[in-house]
């Protein structure tokens, strides 16, 4: 058997195979770059579109908050509305009572111009019976007398009840102080105190009086004065 040598390829062709593992390598590696970036572009889109997925849903729970915010503010405003309500009643109500109080007030200042009426009245009904009273004349120790006006300031009425009293008194007592004690215990009772009774023959006093409660006359040879302090 004979030894044959061993035939070696040649170095073109090796060099050649190297260079093509080489680009394939090169290859691989573009596309494992390229799928890369392919992914990481994915995975900023994703996060990318999640952030604006986040952001949109907070925006969405601020228009809730404002919608709940605005929602508030119209509960606030109605009750406002319905408080102004209330009191605009209210104040109907305080109108209604003061038209009340002014109806009130009106039917008294009727009532107390009626009385006023009235009062005139019978003021001119007395000094229409004045002249009458003035000239009756009174029994007195078997005989009629009248009654002798010296000076006044009473109505017809206190100056119509003094001459009768004082004709009373002149029939039931003989005691000037007696007579005196009559006359202003009827006075105070009748037209309110204090009433002070002066009765005599002769006398002089010096005092103020109040207006329309003094009155002084005179019965045969007796002088009455009677007035209020």
């Amino acid at each position: 058997m004979s030894d044959q040598p061993t035939e070696n390829p040649p170095q073109d062709e090796v060099k050649e195979e190297k260079k093509e593992e080489a680009q394939e390598e090169k290859k691989e590696e573009a596309q494992e770059e390229k799928k890369e970036e392919a992914q990481g572009d994915k995975k900023e889109e994703a996060q990318g579109e999640k952030k604006e997925g986040e952001g949109e849903k907070k925006e969405g729970e601020g228009e809730k908050k404002e919608g709940e915010g605005e929602k508030k503010e119209g509960e606030g405003e109605k009750k406002e509305g319905e408080e102004d309500k209330k009191e605009g009643e209210e104040e109907n109500k305080e109108g209604e009572e003061e038209n009340k109080e002014g109806e009130g007030e009106k039917k008294e200042e009727v009532l107390n111009m009626e009385e006023e009426i009235i009062n005139a009245d019978e003021e001119n009904l007395e000094n229409d019976n004045e002249d009458k009273f003035e000239d009756k004349l009174y029994e007195y120790n078997g005989k009629q007398v009248r009654p002798n006006l010296l000076k006044f300031d009473v109505t017809n009425k206190i100056k119509k009840r003094a001459f009768e009293l004082g004709f009373e008194s002149l029939k039931k007592y003989t005691s000037e102080k007696e007579m005196s004690d009559y006359i202003k215990e009827r006075l105070d009772n009748e037209f309110q105190p204090e009433w002070q009774c002066v009765i005599g023959k002769d006398f002089s006093v010096a005092f103020s009086f109040e207006v329309e409660n003094f009155i002084f006359f005179q019965i045969e040879d007796c002088y009455f004065l009677f007035y209020k302090l």
